[in-house]
């Protein structure tokens, strides 16, 4: 006994030792980098110039170097198939030349002191002065989306295909299974020149399943599994075989790619709640240490400093339009860089990076800015009125003469899945002005008005069947956002039609898939076989195409095809947080979940399209009823969280009426002081509160009706008992005997 005590006094103290050890490790870790920190400057992001064009697509702007100057130029193409490169004289920003194309330009890339653009299926290139020398019909049947070209070699990217030319010449093309969101070069130490077609650097793909891949002509050369999703690459300029990449939550992160391994660095959170990455820069001249810059979706950029850990925010600022488009070089001033920011909306903005001090002191400058903005209004004015007295002179003659034609719109739409709220994230854009908006849906789906968006509800009949609705904007409204909540368990359409500000009246109409499964987030890790797994298996006469389609109805992010003749899914619920697998091959498909629910509509979706295409099935059911009370585990807390968000809530409205009579607040408890700080937080989380608990408390009692089902008995009297103690104050412990009854 008494070897015992002093083993345990001395594990104590050895325990104490080491944790007071990781405690002074992790002051001084925090203190270096506070201290680098520190010797870097506050800066922010203020505007310089602005430049107007066409609206553009992702990744169309790139700076080209000047041999006899500091300052760049700028290159810019635009959706309506224009490239501009523009020069900067005396603070003055002018159109050096300009190059029509066809079609729109959905690529730029600059080598040097060229200038190769992409449009369609076709790449050219274009000298420093304008003229076009190079002009390549590719063979792929998708638009070009990503390029890169290094010496005599050209990589390009479609939807789903990568091609690599050299010299002209089409050298074998990798086809991926799920989309392809981005393209960059990467040089891999340690890489054999036998495994590529040259010594020069190699294809990184981001790829839609959760993957960064390193091709080689159709060969896989390495893999790097994420739990993101990858939007943008970037590769590291000082950091050979680095690169950081954005995603489509808003997240970035670090990779490093070797021959012999892969290894992940960082990935930083999202408290800001940014969009997807949409651009990239990597720089060490902006802040004078290594950097980068991000463009989001939802129009904002962030400057980031990079450490020998994660990443720190140094700043951002918002541009009022999605961000296409990142570059960083000298161009509007011939000492410091400018951060160049191409937009959808057409807007190029230059900012320069600045002290706070600078903010303050340089008052000449917002003078100078006025000056020039207000010239500008004034020969805007001027060009109007103009133009108003052409079309009063003679608009009846050539209202006869011709019949009225209608504007081409392109409206820049995603849907996007946010894991975090369990909802879907609803982003329309124009180049003008939005009147009006309007949605149609055949299945049961709410709208709620995103922050930020300014837009009035004319009606909003949404019945238990499906949803019509209407918002009015507000003048000068061109971006829209808003939160789309729907239950699993149907599919459908959501059906969008804007109405933008144009004469004669015009409509844009686009369609929005609604899964049976539209809260589940597919993931690149295995199933837990520790879970309580219940299973279903589906055979009969039908093809790994068929049963892919089907499982479209499902889930929303699968491709349109099927890759390989047997292919794995897993995915994750975002409300409840359960799992579910997929295996599928020509004649047979297993699917396992520890959720029964998921099991049930994965089984009555696929049982209803297979009957729809006449195709026989034999279905076979292995339920695991200890999967019921793991479920009910998993939603607990989510219940009891916003039980709570409900009562603080409440409380809100009292403390409020007495702090207005009250000019001293001390007498409140520090939980009352806290509400109060935190009442705008808590008011929005209520505001999407009731559909939270209204999901929870249906997908209980489907739960319930589901494992009836299983077991083949009538859950009536049992579903009438379950939603009366769901009323109340209850357990885990009281589910689970309200569902063993």
């Amino acid at each position: 006994r008494e070897h015992c005590l002093e083993f345990f006094e001395l594990y104590k103290r050895t325990s104490v030792a080491c944790e007071q050890t990781e405690q002074f490790i992790r002051i001084d870790d925090e203190r270096e980098t506070s201290v680098a920190m520190d010797s870097i400057e506050e800066v922010t992001l203020q505007e310089r110039w602005r430049y107007t064009v066409a609206p553009l697509l992702s990744r169309t702007l790139g700076l080209l170097p000047s041999a006899s100057t500091n300052s760049s130029k700028v290159c810019i193409g635009d959706s309506s198939g224009v490239l501009h490169c523009l020069g900067c004289k005396r603070g003055k920003i002018s159109p050096v030349f300009t190059a029509p194309k066809k079609a729109a330009i959905s690529r730029v890339s600059i080598v040097k002191d060229k200038i190769f653009v992409a449009s369609k299926t076709e790449v050219s290139g274009f000298s420093k002065k304008g003229r076009n020398f190079y002009n390549i019909s590719t063979f792929m049947t998708e638009p070009i989306s990503s390029m890169f070209v290094h010496g005599n070699e050209l990589h390009l990217t479609g939807e789903h295909m990568y091609c690599h030319y050299v010299d002209n010449k089409e050298q074998p093309f990798y086809v991926s299974k799920d989309r392809l969101f981005d393209l960059c070069p990467i040089t891999i130490p340690g890489l054999p020149v036998s495994h590529a077609a040259t010594a020069g650097p190699v294809a990184l793909l981001a790829c839609g399943d959760r993957a960064l891949r390193v091709v080689v002509g159709k060969v896989t050369m390495c893999e790097v599994p994420l739990e993101v999703l990858p939007t943008s690459l970037c590769p590291l300029d000082d950091h050979e075989g680095g690169v950081v990449f954005g995603t489509a939550c808003g997240r970035i992160g670090s990779v490093t790619i070797s021959a012999a391994e892969q290894s992940r660095l960082w990935l930083t959170e999202n408290p800001q709640k940014l969009g997807a990455v949409t651009a990239i820069a990597h720089t060490n001249a902006l802040l004078k240490t290594p950097s980068i810059v991000v463009g989001h979706e939802c129009g904002t950029v962030t400057v980031w400093i990079l450490g020998a850990s994660i990443p720190h925010l140094q700043t951002l600022v918002r541009v009022g339009s999605a961000v296409t488009s990142v570059a960083i070089g000298v161009f509007s001033q011939n000492t410091t860089p400018d951060v160049i920011v191409g937009t959808y909306s057409g807007a190029v903005v230059g900012f320069a990076a600045v002290t706070h001090e600078e903010v303050e002191t340089n008052t000449q400058f917002y003078a100078d800015r006025l000056v020039t903005i207000a010239t500008e209004v004034a020969s805007l004015k001027a060009k109007l009125k103009s133009a108003q007295a052409d079309a009063q002179s003679d608009g009846a003659q050539r209202a006869l003469a011709s019949t009225a034609k209608l504007p081409e719109l392109d409206i820049r739409a995603s849907l996007t899945l946010d894991s975090t709220n369990a909802a879907y994230l609803l982003t329309l854009e124009l180049a003008v002005s939005i009147e009006m908006i309007t949605f149609l849906a055949d299945v049961d789906v709410s709208l709620i008005v995103a922050s930020g968006t300014t837009a009035a509800v004319a009606c909003n009949s949404a019945t238990s069947g499906g949803l019509l609705a209407c918002y009015t904007c507000e003048p000068g409204t061109t971006r829209l956002q808003f939160i789309v909540r729907s239950a699993e368990g149907q599919y459908g359409t959501l059906e969008v039609s804007i109405v933008p500000q144009l004469r004669p009246r015009t409509c844009c109409r686009r369609q929005f898939p609604i899964c049976a499964l539209s809260l589940h987030e597919r993931v690149s890790d295995t199933l837990d076989e520790s879970l309580p797994l219940s299973t279903v298996v589906l055979e009969g006469q039908f093809g790994a195409g068929d049963i892919h389609t089907w499982l479209g109805r499902c889930f929303s992010d699968l491709s349109p095809t099927v890759s390989s003749p047997r292919t794995t899914l897993v995915y994750v619920s975002t409300l409840v947080g359960t799992s579910v697998e997929v295996v599928y091959e020509d004649g047979h498909a297993l699917l396992r979940s520890d959720c029964l629910t998921t099991l049930a509509i994965l089984r009555d979706t696929i049982s209803k399209e297979a009957t729809l295409n006449s195709v026989h099935m034999n279905m076979s059911s292995n339920p695991n009823l200890d999967s019921v009370p793991h479920c009910l585990r998993f939603m607990i807390p989510k219940f009891e969280y916003h039980l709570r968000i409900a009562q603080q809530f409440h409380v809100l409205d009292p403390l409020k009426e007495l702090v207005a009579h009250e000019n001293n607040i001390e007498f409140l408890t520090f939980e009352q002081q806290r509400l109060l700080e935190q009442s705008v937080v808590i008011e929005q989380k209520h505001a999407a509160q009731p559909h939270h608990l209204r999901c929870l408390h249906d997908t209980v009692v489907r739960l319930y009706s589901d494992m009836c089902a299983f077991q083949r008995r009538n859950p009536k009297g049992g579903s009438g008992r379950l939603g009366v103690l769901l009323q109340s104050q209850f357990t885990v412990e009281d589910l689970i005997e309200a569902f063993a009854q």
